[in-house]
């Protein structure tokens, strides 16, 4: 039995002090991925702030509970020997078995964290697509982005996370080597990760996090400029018609000025968010509360679109129209408001 030395064990925590460490080492760590990925996401999205706030609500409450499920619930199945090691470990009698158990745990803790964290943002990303796609209206390309950056942002973070709790549980890995002096002993309890596994997991998911930000901003940079196009087009339409409009939509002949579109006219009450002449399944919930927030904020003023058309009834006029050639990720998927700002982007 391996003597127990005052100077080796005396700058180890407790088991309670150093659970909290790593709680706060996890807390800084889900902070920054995760403002990280948000960072990523707004710079490639354009949602409407109600989606935006199902967003954020979404995420402030998940990640914590999520969080406090990997603690209370997995997490104390690893803890559970390093404790008793640390716990016990000024008593003269320690057992060997106590020793053997916690260095186990202590080698394989990292790892296991990474694996864990990484399935959470993976599996936290898939459900708050689906749920923003199902209840907030986003659209199906939103939703890939969205699951896109959980799962590369995650696998960075918590290669990040995983390196930072290595080095946390060094001065405990290497007090049990100490009292483990058996070489082949020690190697038994250590689940080898070869170095060329862990270089290729390293750089290439490094690597596929930027290739693939780099692909989806060329892709919505591209589709901006088409989008921005579409809205001055139709806003310039809208203003033409909606000024004189008495009748129907239906009567509203623009064959001449969009002879290579498919363009239809919607009339629509913002406050009863409802289409009062024009195809009634032409816009979605969403898209009207989209519409009713573009007229509450003032517009920006660019392209004839400043402000929105009216028709001679009061309400707002605009176009519906989808038959661009492009693929288009917009949140607004088949109809895009006259009156909105050219500078919303599209996706």
């Amino acid at each position: 039995m391996i003597p127990f030395s005052p100077e080796r064990a005396g700058g180890l925590p407790s088991g309670s002090q150093l659970v909290r460490r790593y709680q706060a080492l996890t807390v800084i760590s889900s902070i920054v991925s995760l403002s990280l990925i948000s960072g990523y996401l707004v710079a490639l999205l354009s949602l409407t702030s109600g989606q935006w706030r199902s967003f954020f609500g979404f995420v402030g409450v998940m990640a914590p509970a999520l969080t406090l499920a990997q603690w209370w619930f997995i997490d104390p199945r690893l803890w559970k020997p390093m404790r008793a090691y640390l716990d016990q470990r000024e008593q003269p009698d320690l057992s060997h078995e106590v020793r053997r158990e916690a260095f186990a745990a202590v080698v394989h803790f990292p790892r296991y964290t990474f694996f864990w964290g990484h399935l959470w943002y993976w599996l936290g990303a898939a459900v708050l697509a689906a749920w923003l796609k199902g209840f907030a209206g986003i659209t199906a390309y939103s939703a890939l982005v969205i699951v896109t950056a959980g799962f590369t942002g995650g696998f960075v973070g918590m290669l990040f996370h995983a390196f930072a709790t290595k080095a946390l549980l060094t001065p405990l890995r290497e007090g049990l080597a100490a009292e483990l002096p058996s070489g082949e002993e020690r190697g038994d309890l250590v689940r080898r990760l070869s170095l060329r596994t862990k270089l290729i997991l390293s750089v290439s998911s490094v690597t596929l996090v930027v290739v693939l930000f780099a692909i989806f901003l060329a892709q919505v940079r591209a589709s901006r400029s088409i989008e921005q196009f579409a809205v001055r087009y139709e806003a310039d339409l809208a203003a033409k018609v909606a000024p004189d409009l008495e009748g129907s939509v239906a009567e509203i002949d623009v064959s001449e000025e969009a002879k290579p579109f498919e363009v239809s006219f919607l009339l629509v009450d913002p406050e009863a968010r409802e289409i009062v002449d024009g195809d009634s399944n032409a816009l979605s919930p969403f898209e009207l509360e989209a519409i009713r927030e573009s007229i509450e904020i003032e517009p920006l003023a660019t392209a004839g679109a400043s402000t929105p058309p009216r028709s001679s009834r009061g309400r707002p006029c605009g176009t519906a129209g989808s038959s661009w050639p492009t693929r288009r990720p917009t949140s607004w998927p088949r109809a895009r408001a006259a009156w909105g700002s050219p500078s919303r982007r599209c996706c």
